[in-house]
This record gives structure tokens, C-alpha cells and sequence, in this order.
């Protein structure tokens, strides 16, 4: 191969490496994770976006899981056990892998069909709001790429499912042998 080849290809790999970053970023600053047009099988998730667009929170469904809850495009909330109420503790690279589930400023957040839990915001230590459940600061696995997705399960036994009670959920499941290279 020779240098111009070479010097295109390296170009190619950092302009596509550039482009995943870009797009992580805006997934994290627009408010978690982009609707994804599909669903896993064996798993019931509802669309989501109310009335004047702003974020709803669903319940969905998977037989090893049980009920959890759902953001935008369906995708599967989590919650990190080492949070306290109100309190994120995933910043900086944490909160790359795993995305808090922000709104803007004054936007707020609506609860779907069933979801009877206390939705709020909490202020971030980047200034911006993540959506709590019940007090628990909620976010989005990087690795889902659609709705129903759920391999964030059980990630280093911190990270699960929200039950519609708030806690942690996935009845039945059992985490993962490795976090697959996703720490906390």
C-alpha cells in the first residue's frame, strides 16, 4: 500500500471516529438516547413523545426482566445503585457509557400509561437537568441500540433496570458474567 493510500485510510478512520464522537455527544446534550424505529423480540416497549413533544416515561415489558421503565424512543432506563437521591455520581467518562437522560431547562417530563412514580429533574454537575425517578437520577445504556434493549442489566451489579416502583429492577435476570468493557 502506498502513502497516499495509507494517509486516506488513517483520514477515513479519524473522520469516522470524529462522527461517533459528535453524534454520542449530541445524544448525551439532547436528552439520552436517539428513537430507535424498532424493538428486541420478546419485549414491549411504547413509543414515546407527548403532547407538544416533551419526553415520556413508559413502562415496558420482557419476560426475564419483568416491567421497566422506558425514555424516549422506547429505549431502557436504568439507574445506578451508588447514586443517593437527587445526586448523580456518573460524570465525566461514566456519563459517556452511560448517558443521563437530560431535558432542558423548563422542560419537563411526562408520565405514560401506568407510570405512577414521581418524575422531576435534578441539576447535573455540568449544569444540566437529568430526569429523577422517584429521586433516582435515570440514564441510558450506550450499548442498547434499540428499544427493548436492556445490556446495560446487572453492569458491574450498580446498574439495572427501573421497576415502576423505582428501585431496581429485573426480576429473574441475572447479570452479566463481565461488564463487556463498560465500567462505571
Amino acid at each position: 500500500m502506498d502513502r497516499s493510500a495509507r494517509s486516506y485510510r488513517m483520514a477515513a478512520g479519524a473522520f469516522t471516529a470524529l462522527a461517533i464522537l459528535v453524534s454520542a455527544c449530541a445524544a448525551q446534550t439532547g436528552g439520552g438516547a436517539t428513537p430507535a424505529a424498532s424493538q428486541a423480540p420478546g419485549s414491549t416497549a411504547s413509543a414515546t413523545g407527548a403532547a407538544g413533544g416533551a419526553p415520556e416515561v413508559q413502562i415496558g415489558h420482557d419476560a426475564k426482566l419483568g416491567d421497566y421503565l422506558t425514555g424516549e424512543g422506547g429505549k431502557t432506563l436504568y439507574l445506578l445503585t451508588k447514586d443517593t437521591p437527587g445526586v448523580s455520581t456518573c460524570v465525566d467518562a461514566c456519563a459517556a457509557t452511560w448517558l443521563p437522560f437530560t431535558v432542558e431547562t423548563g422542560e419537563s417530563v411526562q408520565a405514560g400509561s401506568g407510570v405512577t412514580g414521581a418524575l422531576a429533574t435534578a441539576k447535573r454537575p455540568d449544569g444540566s437537568m437529568q430526569v429523577t425517578y422517584n429521586g433516582r437520577p435515570l440514564y441510558y445504556f450506550a450499548a442498547d441500540g434499540a428499544a427493548g434493549d436492556a445490556n446495560g442489566q446487572g453492569v458491574n451489579d450498580v446498574w439495572f433496570v427501573v421497576s415502576p416502583a423505582g428501585e431496581p429492577g429485573g426480576a429473574g435476570a441475572s447479570p452479566p458474567a463481565s461488564d463487556g468493557g463498560y465500567s462505571y
